[in-house]
């Protein structure tokens, strides 16, 4: 089954082309971050090659970026928090 999802851009830098899903967070991320997400020990898939279980597609509908940022970043504030990460503030 293919996967559908508006998410096109990255969740945490915000980079267009998300082309793989951190499955602990149900977030579609670029390949840089992907691989930020592996060396911390998430699991990553690819969305072109990987494939889904049934309950891994409802997750991601159920959460994807949109759903995920309001869970996830509900108490972030754009003008008092750090912020979100870019490609000129992500290290390792």
């Amino acid at each position: 089954r293919a996967l559908q999802c508006a998410s096109h851009r990255c969740f945490n830098c915000g980079t267009l082309g998300s082309s793989y899903v951190v499955m602990q967070f149900g977030v579609f991320v670029c390949t840089e971050c992907s691989g930020k997400h592996m060396a911390v020990g998430h699991r990553v898939k690819s969305v072109t090659m990987g494939s889904f279980t049934p309950e891994e597609v409802r997750t991601l509908e159920a959460l994807g970026n949109e759903n995920a940022g309001k869970a996830y970043l509900a108490k972030w504030y754009d003008a008092g928090d750090l912020s979100r990460p870019n490609a000129r503030n992500m290290a390792l």
